[in-house]
């Protein structure tokens, strides 16, 4: 007997303990007048595949909580959590204060135009207590939208003169079908260098499924005159969606001109022979293209086989622009150690039409002419002695030539005084026959 009434006053202490507590959490939340709201989304509306931040508002216009509160949030399809899905934000004082916390979902790719929902759960931190409020998020899925996702020229860039093949890739971004697809080039515009190929400037699509893509494949020509640069092509897109709207739109191609570079180096001027291996060499930088040449850089590379060296410490100079069919000139001072022609390893570095850094490595022949061909080239007078035999050989020859005029005086003279003297004999003789 006695066994059954302790028995039953445990029961009783038992019952009441877990209803003071029930009573404990109800007063706790029921002190509490929370207002759960959403205050901003970004963006919106959202698309699908996109992450959205949330913005939600907490208010309570009870009493204040003797506990922190944890705000909890549970999406549902095609929502999911992008990051922490849980916020303590501690104790909530009464009245009309709000605290706010922000939270990250993702839209699944799949998900329909729409409102999706969510729950947001307030949890008083040691209890079980909970207060649960559905809130949504706008949901726009894309118009019908053709884009061009890619555009490929072959060879890039090309040049005045040249053919190319140009691929523009489109891509579906609506979540239908695309039908009746045409993408015309105009080239009509007198400042487009350009004129179809082998090949139509316009092309056709039937359909395109929602996130396909296909290539369309243009062939080109340009004009042999054109300037290098960059230029814009527009592009009309003509389609209609599976509903039977129509859309047209106009986008920009752009194409890449190139310059047609043909650039060289040569000696112009060199004092070196094998008697004077040190010397100033004269580079001329030819540029027969129809391209300029900007920043142009000219260096020498060191000799692997030790032929030649730089005299002095600079081996490098800035040439600057080089204009199309014109040249520039630098000089450097070298070392020869060779007694035949040297190739000189020459590196010209500078930036094309477009801007982009080139460089080109060249080799450059050296003559080294003998003692002979410098003096005829003028790089050096004969030696003393060969100036002294060649005067003797013109004395001589004067000499001779004096000698030869004298004699020649000489024998007129004979000559002359041996007529006189006959003539006057023969008078003599003709004077006794009488």
């Amino acid at each position: 007997m006695v066994n059954r009434f302790k028995f039953s006053l445990l029961s009783v202490i038992f019952v009441l303990v877990v209803l003071m507590s029930s009573v404990g959490v109800f007063a706790a939340l029921s002190t509490s007048d929370f207002t759960i709201s959403l205050l901003d989304q970004n963006p919106d509306p959202v698309e699908p595949g996109e992450t959205v931040r949330i913005e939600i508002q907490i208010q309570n216009d009870g009493t204040s909580t003797d506990d922190d509160v944890i705000v909890h949030i549970e999406p549902s399809y095609p929502l999911s959590v992008y990051g922490d899905s849980e916020v303590n934000i501690g104790r909530l004082r009464s009245g009309s204060l709000s605290q706010s916390v922000e939270f990250d979902l993702l839209v699944a790719n799949g998900a329909i135009e729409g409102n999706a929902e969510f729950d947001v759960y307030l949890e008083l931190a040691g209890t079980e207590a909970f207060e649960r409020t559905t809130l949504t998020v706008d949901i726009d899925t894309y118009d019908a939208r053709l884009d061009i996702s890619n555009v490929e020229l072959d060879p890039m860039p090309v040049l005045a003169g040249q053919e190319a093949s140009l691929i523009v890739t489109l891509s579906n971004k609506a979540d239908s079908l695309l039908k009746s697809i045409t993408a015309s080039l105009d080239f009509d515009d007198d400042d487009l260098p350009f004129a179809p190929y082998q090949s139509s400037s316009e092309k056709t699509v039937g359909n395109l499924g929602a996130g396909n893509a296909v290539g369309l494949q243009y062939k080109i020509y340009v004009d042999p005159s054109a300037e290098p640069g960059l230029y814009k092509v527009p592009l009309t897109l003509d389609y209609s969606d599976n509903a039977g709207a129509s859309y047209s739109t106009e986008e920009l191609v752009t194409i890449l001109v190139g310059a047609n570079l043909d650039l060289d180096i040569q000696v112009r001027n060199s004092e070196i022979w094998r008697g004077a291996k040190t010397g100033d060499v004269t580079f001329e930088i030819q540029n027969k293209g129809l391209g300029e040449i900007k920043s142009a850089t000219l260096s020498l590379v060191d000799s692997t086989d030790g032929s030649y060296e730089v005299i002095g410490s600079q081996s490098s100079f800035y040439l600057g622009n080089v204009d199309a069919d014109d040249t520039e000139t630098e000089e450097l001072t070298l070392k020869i150690n060779s007694r035949k022609d040297v190739e000189l390893i020459v590196m010209l570095s500078y930036l094309d039409s477009l801007n982009v850094e080139q460089s080109e490595e060249f080799i450059v022949n050296l003559a080294v002419p003998s003692k002979s061909e410098a003096v005829a080239l003028g790089l050096t007078n004969g030696s003393g002695v060969g100036k002294f035999v060649v005067l003797l050989i013109l004395a001589g020859a004067g000499y001779w030539y004096w000698r030869k005029k004298k004699k020649q005086k000489e024998s007129l003279a004979e000559k002359s005084i041996h007529h006189a003297t006959s003539k006057v004999s023969g008078s003599s003789s003709k004077g006794k026959k009488r």
